[in-house]
């Protein structure tokens, strides 16, 4: 009886006997998903595609206007037997194809399912121009025309030839920029600087231009239409777009794959050619130009274009390769049945069509993974943002939770709250999305997690010196030699200066002649007496002056510690200028860690001062990268003074221009020591000791032996607090920093 009620209608008797046929304008191609033929209706004045099963089609194609429908049915299940469409199926698919426009007929018309559907168009047509208030699109033109002069060149440049072109020019950019490696990555901090935001906006325009259009030639080489070309504004940022949906029908998918795929192969060809440009310019308007084309291809292209997890073009690229059509749509309703069945309780429905377990595994995962990809991206922006234009970025932050968190779970709130199908299971459903909000606000707000700062450090020995030519001269005689330990007061080396002997000379002649002169001028008078005694002192002043000179030539170490002097020997008798570096003497057998903390990562550690009780309960760690498989714990032994962190970095090999280097340096600064926010320097003291190799110490199984300039990882650990308290913090920080509140 089931069965039966499953076949038959007691509405069928309304359309039965007439005699409807398909709109003659409707375009018909035949596709294969997983094996399954299916037969896709494009209507193309509005670009809109509808596609149905071989049953459905078969049905659907006795409607000639001559046969009734329950003629073209009787024929379906007498071919198709047990296959056959049933008789709701035949009825919600006439009403569907009235409700589009695409039949020719006088059905009946349901006057309440046909308000429905004007409403469900109306609101598609919105959200389609608005975006839900994130993407307005603005349609300028009909390209159809340009694109078609094109066709030919199209089909060449999108075939084989095409390809190997662009592998080519792939090829030819590696080759270029992995010899500047350090130079393109230490240049991403100036890409959002006020005065590049003309160029990285201009480039961005041209190149998603070219990217756009290359859809629309893809489009057009493989026999599509495209007859819309406009703007896009997210939120404020206005998108050059194209619409090739047209493709949507083509029956190899393949040709569908390669239209998606045509806009970042256009992006990635300019690319390559910018890069081989920017690899042999020097710094000006066309290094910069080229350098922001590159940024543009390559971050727009894997955090949004090529990823499937955005509804772009990796998104289409996917739904064709793994033959799941309307990928996005069918995910989530499938993911709203499985909450239902078996959160809910909701039972009776059937499962949304699923060919196999495979596909049911990559809609799920797709659906599950799609919305937290999506706040990851929001959150990465809005952080990139924030760090030059602090109050857009707020402000992109909070439109971001309305839209992407409120707006959601408001929704979701609301859909338990009044979906009608959820009356009987009305409190379970109530119960278990409550509960889950209230899990995760308790998690935020209640539950300690951990509390941590990454950073970089280098390892440095505890006492250095380095030892420079105090005054031009030569070198006399060293009496230490490279690796040598030395105590404290011991000789280093001594300097000569001929010059600076002969003013010597010449300071204790002055002296003596002046001595000679006040005691003459006294002799004479007391006034002549005076004025020879203020001449007597600035002599002696010069001799004391000359003497501390001459004492500075001569060297002696202040502290125990090694020589570190590898050409030293062979300079003995050189020339040296003022400054020019002799020797360093530090305490290899005693090596630390100079770290180096953010301004605000130092406040939201020590936000009562390094000094305060709870600095105390700051525990740190690290590894070393000549030892990344220990673990070292760190005592903070020392701060620098001063109230205010520096932003002059002294290891070069901690900038974020070097591989591995994590510090952002500030663009403008040409030697590449200035930073692009205070740092605060903090002396680590390890408790499992290093010492520097080579330097003939005893071997102990509790050292670790490290050169000095090697450098570290470093973990500050506060104790846990919830998430909520760390974030709040930070914002404070933050606003207190950008605003001096």
């Amino acid at each position: 009886m089931a069965e039966i009620s499953k076949t038959f209608s007691e509405l069928w008797y309304r359309v039965a006997e007439f005699r409807p046929r398909l709109s003659a304008h409707l375009v018909v191609r035949r596709h294969t998903y997983r094996n399954q033929t299916w037969f896709v209706l494009g209507d193309p004045t509005s670009t809109k595609f509808y596609r149905f099963n071989a049953a459905a089609y078969r049905f659907l194609g006795l409607l000639d206007g001559q046969r009734t429908v329950q003629e073209a049915w009787d024929v379906c299940n007498a071919q198709l037997g047990d296959d056959a469409p049933t008789q709701r199926d035949c009825l919600d698919l006439l009403a569907q194809l009235q409700l589009y426009g695409l039949l020719r007929n006088d059905l009946p018309i349901d006057i309440q399912r046909l308000r429905e559907r004007i409403e469900q168009i109306r609101e598609q047509r919105y959200q389609e121009l608005t975006g839900n208030y994130l993407f307005w699109t603005v349609p300028l033109f009909n390209p159809e025309k340009f694109l078609a002069k094109f066709a030919n060149l199209a089909r060449v440049v999108f075939g084989r030839l095409g390809f190997v072109v662009l592998g080519i020019l792939l090829l030819l950019a590696l080759r270029s920029i992995i010899p500047r490696w350090d130079e393109l990555t230490g240049s991403l901090n100036g890409v959002i600087a006020v005065d590049n935001l003309v160029w990285l906006s201009a480039s961005f325009l041209v190149l998603k231009a070219i990217h756009e259009l290359g859809h629309g030639f893809a489009c057009k080489a493989y026999g599509g239409r495209v007859t819309e070309m406009g703007i896009m504004f997210m939120i404020v940022l206005p998108i050059p777009y194209c619409d090739a949906t047209t493709s949507w029908a083509f029956a190899n998918k393949w040709h569908r794959i390669l239209v998606s795929s045509a806009g970042v192969m256009s992006e990635l060809a300019v690319a390559s050619i910018a890069a081989i440009i920017w690899s042999r310019t020097d710094a000006g308007f066309v290094h910069t130009l080229t350098y922001n084309v590159m940024f543009v291809a390559s971050v727009g292209t894997f955090l949004f274009n090529i990823n499937p997890l955005l509804r772009y073009d990796g998104y289409y690229i996917l739904a064709d390769l793994t033959e799941i059509p309307n990928l996005a749509t069918r995910s989530h309703e499938l993911l709203k049945w499985l909450t239902r069945r078996y959160l809910f309780g909701v039972k009776g429905e059937p499962c949304p069509p699923l060919h196999d377990r495979r596909e049911g595994a990559i809609m799920v995962t797709h659906a599950t993974l799609a919305f937290p990809y999506r706040l990851l991206v929001m959150v990465s922006i809005v952080g990139f943002v924030a760090q030059k234009y602090f109050v857009f970025g707020l402000l992109l932050a909070m439109f971001g939770c309305v839209m992407w968190l409120g707006t959601p779970i408001v929704k979701g709130l609301s859909y338990v709250l009044s979906e009608p199908s959820l009356q009987v299971v009305r409190v379970r459903a109530v119960s278990l999305s409550f509960g889950l909000v209230i899990t995760v606000v308790v998690f935020l707000g209640f539950v300690p997690m951990p509390a941590r700062v990454q950073t970089l450090g280098v390892v440095e020995p505890l006492e250095r010196k380095t030892y420079r030519a105090p005054h031009e001269g030569f070198l006399d005689r060293s009496f230490v030699t490279n690796g040598e330990l030395v105590s404290k007061a011991e000789p280093l080396f001594v300097m000569s200066n001929p010059e600076m002997e002969q003013q010597l000379q010449r300071a204790i002649a002055g002296v003596e002649l002046e001595r000679l002169r006040r005691d003459s001028g006294y002799a004479n008078s007391t006034a002549e007496g005076q004025v020879g005694d203020s001449l007597y002192h600035d002599a002696v002043d010069r001799l004391k002056a000359m003497e501390d000179a001459m004492g500075e030539m001569y060297v002696e170490a202040p502290f125990t510690g090694y020589i570190i002097a590898p050409e030293l020997e062979t300079r003995i008798g050189s020339y040296f200028e003022t400054g020019d570096t002799l020797l360093m003497l530090a305490t290899l057998d005693e090596m630390v860690i100079r770290a180096y903390i953010d301004d605000r990562d130092f406040a939201w550690l020590f936000p009562n001062g390094i000094d305060s009780q709870e600095s105390a309960a700051v525990h740190v760690k690290g590894r070393l990268y000549d030892h990344p498989e220990k673990v070292v714990d760190f005592d903070i032994d020392v701060v620098r003074s001063g109230q205010v962190g520096d932003r002059n970095l002294p290891f070069q090999s901690l900038g974020l221009n070097v591989q591995g280097g994590g510090i952002a340096l500030d663009p403008t600064d040409a030697q590449g020591r200035q930073t692009l926010t205070p740092q605060w320097l903090v002396t680590l003291r390890p408790r499992t000791p290093l010492v520097e190799r080579g330097t003939g110490l005893p071997d102990d199984p509790t050292t670790l032996s490290a050169l000095p300039g090697t450098r570290a990882r470093i973990r500050f650990s506060r104790p846990p607090e919830p998430l909520i308290h760390q974030w709040i913090r930070r914002l404070r920080q933050s606003l207190s920093a950008r605003f001096e509140i």
